[in-house]
């Protein structure tokens, strides 16, 4: 990579772009920010025959036109085919701070209808895990359109998000999210709501017994204590049995759950 001096008219923002269109208000802040500083992070590019494709940096690509530069400082990437640039791209922008979840996945959509690329495949290159990689795409087509919409403007957390997908009816998923923004509630809090409103035919055996901040608690220690932790449920009481195999676990149980208290 070398850094050069390039006019504008000689480089591409068509095709491996995978970001969202930014507001006009982001570019003018973004402009005067620029006027005022300079630029301090040049835009990536990658040659291709005598054009220049844009890799990352649309915004401040955006806000250099309209402060009425003809030249722009860029990092120059070697030449690389379409495929390549795209991946470069998608890496290059997971690499940015104000990245949202929407954006990731249209990048990982990209790739995946584009080029055919798997969700393991798209995984590896990102340096992401297969489930994260699923549940970004799963975004772009399991969530009320509205709700899109809050977690593109950051109302809500990729977190919410997540537990919401868990509700088909996306209509409650839109009650959800307004509760969600009007409460400051935590993923946390969101995952109950989610689960009670879910329909009982959905349910498996084990969440109709417990809802999700039980199951949580429940896994907690199990991992905490190493051992077998279950609910058993009576006609008049509940117990909580935890499985031990002789005196001394039960002594060292016992007092890690005195010194908890």
């Amino acid at each position: 990579m070398h850094f050069k001096i390039l006019p504008l008219k000689y480089i591409s923002t068509s095709g491996y772009q995978v970001r969202f269109e930014s507001g006009q208000e982001d570019i003018d802040d973004l402009a005067e920010s620029i006027e005022t500083n300079g630029l301090i992070c040049p835009p990536t590019v990658s040659k291709k025959g005598d054009k220049y494709y844009l890799i990352s940096g649309n915004r401040r690509f955006k806000a250099i036109k309209e402060l009425g530069w003809k030249e722009l400082p860029c990092a120059v990437l070697e030449e690389m085919g379409n495929k390549d640039l795209l991946v470069k791209s998608i890496v290059e922008n997971m690499e940015r701070l104000d990245l949202t979840p929407l954006e990731r996945a249209e990048g990982f959509k990209e790739l995946k209808v584009t080029y055919g690329a798997t969700e393991d495949e798209i995984a590896e290159k990102t340096g992401r895990s297969q489930s994260n990689i699923s549940d970004h795409l799963r975004l772009l087509n399991k969530l009320h359109h509205k709700v899109i919409g809050h977690l593109h403007k950051g109302k809500i957390t990729f977190g919410h998000a997540k537990v919401l997908m868990m509700l088909e009816d996306r209509n409650e998923q839109l009650s959800i999210t307004r509760k969600i923004i009007s409460r400051d509630l935590s993923v946390k809090d969101t995952a109950l709501l989610v689960d009670l409103a879910r329909p009982k035919e959905q349910l498996t055996e084990r969440e109709k017994e417990l809802n999700i901040i039980e199951r949580d608690i429940m896994s907690h220690l199990k991992e905490e204590w190493g051992k077998k932790v279950n609910i058993r449920t009576g006609k008049k009481t509940e117990k909580l049995l935890v499985t031990f195999s002789d005196r001394a676990e039960l002594k060292n149980l016992l007092t890690r759950l005195l010194r908890a208290l």
